[in-house]
Order: structure tokens, then C-alpha cells, then sequence
């Protein structure tokens, strides 16, 4: 049983890409076992994780993420995009990412989900050589006045970095590839807005800027930085985007 004591966000801000995979899919949340003869076997539930998936691969077409045989999103993941949690069966699952309207993978693997436990997945690095990142999500209530942000970087080419508040206070630095931090207390009274910067570590180069954000107080908010240094579009280039993981009920 999913015993994860924590409000799952079900809607996303409005600054955000307006999109998410249904909670509750079908063929994840649990399995009926049915006899053929005139007793009825019980219905069995097996362990529960909650996952969520992030498109950070530069140069790969619109995909398709598959858990298995079940198709997650409901529309196509481009550069940026991601899901909500998702209810997932604990243990080894076969995970891919699949061009939209064809069967070619471009990444596929196999991860190891904890019952009753938070994870992020992302893809990574450019087409031609992905990389999984596979996160575990140490959520945690910062308490009334704060919020917790984590930041990760999936940039595979970009200098170090660090996240900076625009009044220059620094939440994470010298951040490199593959690098994610834990959720971090932040003081964040309810309802302030701020647009979070990453600038390359040791000077005032910002890099890519966060999207303007309404933080709330006991809510988790992951930061990802992404995108290629000199890239060979400017659609691939170096951004930066934020999710609310979770909010708190108090």
C-alpha cells in the first residue's frame, strides 16, 4: 500500500508547461488476480514508489516514456517538459524513451524503485550518447515561513554553476553535470516571488534564468538546469525550469 504521508500536487503553476501524467494509471496502481474456476482469488496489492520524469535531452525529437508496457505521458515530452508523480510499482522496471508515433527507442534501461518511496528520472546528455539520472527524492516539510528547493544540473557541456536568489544570495555552488543537491531550507515567506538565477560559478554570468515563481510556504520545488553551451541550435541551448514536487498540508 502507498503509505506516503504527503499531498501529491495535482495541478501545475500557471508558469509552468501545462501538462502532467494522470495519477492512478492504468495498470500501476495494482493487480486483481482472477480464478478460472468457481472460487475467486483475493485481490492482491503490491508495494507502491511514486515517480517523475524530466526531458533534459537536448536534440532528441517529441518521446514517449514507457514504464514497462504502459505508455506515461499522455502527451509528447519535448526539451523541458515533465511529469507529475506517478504511482509505480516497487522494484525493477524497464524504463524507455521512445520518438512519439514510432517504436525506435532512443534510451532504455532498467531502475530499481524503493515501496514507498519519491524518485525522478531524467534524460540526459544528447541523443547519440543519453544518460539516465535517477533521483531519490528526500522530501521533507521545511516548515511554516521556508520552502525546501533542490537543484540538479543535466547540462552535459556547461561550466560549473551556482544558484543564486536575484538579491545574490546563493543556494547551491560549483554544480557540474549530474550533480543534484538534497531539498534545502530556504526562507520563503507565503507567497513571495522570486525568478532564481544560475551563474556560472566564481562571476556574475548568468547563465539561464528560472521562470518567475509564486513559492509557497511547506511546499518542495526542484530547480533542473539544462540545454548545451554552444550549441548548434538555439532551441538546445542553456535553461532553466522549475517544478512544485509537493506541498505540505498543515
Amino acid at each position: 500500500m502507498f503509505n506516503l504521508n504527503f499531498t501529491i500536487m495535482k495541478t501545475m503553476p500557471q508558469n509552468l508547461k501545462k501538462w502532467m501524467a494522470p495519477l492512478g494509471l492504468i495498470c500501476l496502481l495494482a493487480v486483481t488476480l482472477a480464478s478460472c474456476v468457481k472460487n475467486q482469488a483475493p485481490t492482491v496489492s503490491k508495494p507502491l514508489s511514486a515517480l517523475e520524469i524530466t526531458d533534459a535531452c537536448p536534440d532528441a525529437p517529441q518521446l514517449n516514456f514507457f514504464l514497462g508496457s504502459n505508455e506515461i505521458n499522455q502527451n509528447t515530452l519535448g526539451l523541458g517538459d515533465f511529469t507529475y508523480y506517478f504511482s509505480a510499482y516497487a522494484g525493477i522496471n524497464s524504463a524507455g524513451f521512445y520518438q512519439a508515433g514510432t517504436t525506435t527507442a532512443i534510451a532504455q534501461t532498467n531502475i530499481t524503485l524503493n515501496a514507498n518511496t519519491y524518485y525522478t528520472l531524467y534524460l540526459a546528455n544528447v541523443e547519440a550518447t543519453p544518460d539516465f539520472l535517477l533521483l531519490k527524492d528526500s522530501v521533507y516539510n521545511a516548515g511554516t515561513g521556508f520552502t525546501a528547493i533542490r537543484f540538479v544540473d543535466v547540462s552535459p557541456n556547461a561550466p560549473a554553476v551556482d544558484l543564486i536568489t536575484k538579491s545574490g544570495t546563493k543556494i547551491v555552488q560549483n554544480y557540474t553535470y549530474k550533480n543534484a543537491s538534497a531539498f534545502l531550507k530556504v526562507p520563503m515567506p507565503v507567497g513571495s516571488v522570486d525568478s532564481l538565477e544560475v551563474v556560472q560559478s566564481g562571476t556574475t554570468t548568468v547563465l539561464a534564468t528560472v521562470p518567475v515563481t509564486v513559492f509557497l510556504s511547506n511546499a518542495d520545488y526542484t530547480v533542473w538546469f539544462y540545454g548545451l553551451a554552444n550549441p548548434p541550435l538555439a532551441s538546445e541551448g542553456l535553461a532553466a525550469n522549475i517544478m512544485e514536487n509537493l506541498f505540505f498540508n498543515e
